[in-house]
């Protein structure tokens, strides 16, 4: 071991050896300090966020147009001072107008706020914009109601109350000046009830574009009365078609006595019944309940209800002959004139009367009216025929549905007299 550590080749070898290694860690310690620098280097970095854009100036005698809303900024720097404005919101972007007077001008985008470790760069670095004179008017509130004429079947519309009438309406001299009108939309489009909404207002030109501006109160308060005209009628009924052979009817209940119409009220005002609602009797042996249809009248929209029950009592049918029937004569054309009988001699009828025995048996001479109308008649002899008046549900037969008669001047019959 000791020649060894003597041999002078063996010492030059391990030389080289501790050289070399030596050399290695130099170099180590050389690419890991450019390393450490090449990351320090690489801390750098480049964000681009959105910055709300704001005006200095006098806004209590100008109006800004053209600022756009935001602007893009682009941050270069450390990430994490990059990091912390974002979270901050101390900084803001805006153009300065504050010696500015109306006119149009291109201005450059200012920043403040940010830290001066970072380079900042807005998008767009200029904008555009006008100053106007800022105007405030007066306008009234109008609503206009979509669908007007589609709300719910048989419902009407009212006359709308808005709350308040006018607002105060501010924004750029010109385009205060072009506004048309102010006013709220509210859509009607199957309503059945009374409207009470709240609804946004705007601005609009005379060919209905929508203006910007600032409205006062910024919305109304819209009452609207929905209206379902109707009007109570009464009713009447009668049979359609006989009973079977051998029975009448004694009479017809009905469940009630009047419906309710609903319909625009120029066809309310114009109705005051429903008249002779048909109901069925064909066939019928004894006492029923029958259901029918109200019939909606001309221009009503419909009726309630719209179906009622009528209860047909049915009897025993008889017959009955009453005596002594007087014709009256219904004679407006003269009080001076004189009509006498010559077909029945009497003035008087016999009727045969059919029905039912229970109504037949309470059925008094009164009760059947007969009359002549000669009011168009010129004197002399004529042939007239009788109408007869018999209580519901009666049928009857005359012996002579004529009556012969002679008219004379009332004149003419006192001449005839004292002769």
């Amino acid at each position: 071991m000791d020649k060894l550590f003597r041999n002078t080749w063996f010492i030059k070898i391990i030389s080289l050896l501790i050289a070399i290694a030596l050399f290695s860690i130099v170099t180590s310690e050389d690419h890991d300090s450019n390393n450490n620098s090449n990351i320090i280097s690489n801390g750098n970095d480049t964000q681009t966020i959105n910055e709300d854009l704001s005006a200095n100036y006098n806004d209590d005698k100008y109006i800004v147009l053209g600022l756009p809303s935001s602007v893009q900024v682009r941050l270069r720097g450390p990430s994490e001072i990059i990091t912390n404005a974002k979270l901050q919101r101390t900084h803001k972007a805006f153009v300065d107008l504050k010696n500015k007077k109306p006119g149009r001008y291109e201005v450059p985008i200012q920043t403040s706020g940010f830290s001066s470790s970072l380079d900042v760069e807005v998008i767009p670095s200029t904008v555009t914009v006008t100053i106007q004179k800022k105007l405030t008017k007066t306008f009234p509130v109008s609503v206009d109601l979509l669908n007007r004429a589609n709300i719910a079947d048989g419902y009407s519309v009212g006359d709308y109350e808005v709350s308040p009438e006018t607002v105060s309406v501010t924004g750029a001299e010109e385009i205060v000046n072009q506004i048309a009108f102010v006013k709220g939309v509210i859509d009607l489009k199957d309503v059945s009830k009374s409207v009470d909404e709240t609804v946004p207002l705007n601005a609009y030109d005379k060919n209905g574009n929508q203006l910007t501006v600032d409205i006062k109160p910024a919305t109304a308060k819209v009452k609207i009365p929905i209206e379902n005209p109707s009007k109570e009628v009464p009713i009447s009924v009668i049979p359609k078609g006989e009973p079977s052979d051998g029975y009448a009817i004694e009479s017809m209940d009905v469940a009630q006595d009047s419906v309710k119409v609903f319909g625009e009220k120029d066809t309310l005002d114009g109705l005051s019944e429903i008249k002779q609602i048909e109901v069925p009797v064909d066939g019928l042996r004894k006492t029923e309940t029958v259901q029918v249809d109200v019939p909606v009248p001309k221009d009503a929209e419909r009726v309630e209800p719209d179906k009622i029950d009528v209860t047909v009592h049915v009897g025993k049918e008889t017959t009955r002959t009453i005596e002594d029937i007087p014709i009256m004569v219904n004679d407006i054309a003269s009080k001076d004139r004189d009509t006498t009988f010559t077909d029945p001699e009497s003035g008087a009828l016999e009727v045969e009367v059919t029905g039912a025995e229970s109504v037949l048996n309470q059925l008094r001479r009164t009760d059947i009216t007969a009359t002549i109308d000669v009011s168009k008649l010129s004197s002399g002899k004529h042939e007239v025929p009788i109408k007869l008046e018999v209580p519901d549900f009666l049928h009857y037969k005359l012996k002579i549905s004529k009556a012969e008669i002679n008219i004379r001047n009332g004149k003419k019959a006192k001449d005839s007299e004292t002769e």
